[in-house]
């Protein structure tokens, strides 16, 4: 089998350690804009692809998408209409996010838009309590992060976290 990651930084390197975790067989084939990085993908192990197209020749089984999040939805498109499962990593734009979903659908292509926060123990505690009540009640919920320490490898102001088109810092 045969799964392809878009984009092989920090979030695409976890999605393939995982899937190695779990089934080592899988065939790795990366696509990275970045020659530095495609670089290491080879050095790894894996296949690596300067674009979407030319990967899709290898027919992948399963794709994950791990680019900034602001690229994710050409992509998304690209791999639903080649029918190809898809889970994405971080949906902070809402561009073409109902045309994704319809395409997901009409296509019969299983699409996971991530959203960890969702699945936390904290959450499915908050969401079991709040529908216990019987009466009006009011929750507050605040976090913050030091954006420098997200990607100290690179400056925070061209990383996606600091961009009012990905949402800037909404919550992760």
């Amino acid at each position: 089998m045969k799964a392809l990651c878009i984009g092989y930084g920090s979030m695409g390197k976890r999605r393939i350690r995982l899937l190695k975790k779990i089934d080592r067989s899988w065939e790795i084939l990366c696509v990275d804009s970045n020659d530095i990085r495609r670089k290491e993908v080879v050095k790894d192990g894996f296949k690596a692809f300067e674009s979407l197209n030319t990967a899709l020749t290898e027919c992948p089984d399963i794709a994950f998408v791990c680019t900034t999040p602001l690229a994710h939805a050409d992509i998304i498109v690209t791999l639903l209409e080649h029918k190809i499962p898809t889970f994405t990593e971080l949906n902070l734009s809402s561009s073409r996010y109902d045309d994704i979903l319809m395409l997901s659908q009409n296509n019969n292509v299983v699409l996971f838009m991530s959203n960890t926060k969702l699945y936390s123990k904290q959450i499915q505690k908050i969401k079991a309590l709040v529908h216990q009540q019987t009466k009006p009640l009011s929750y507050m919920y605040h976090i913050g992060q030091y954006l420098p320490d997200w990607h100290p490898w690179e400056s925070y102001t061209s990383f996606f976290a600091a961009k009012k088109e990905s949402n800037g810092c909404r919550e992760i």
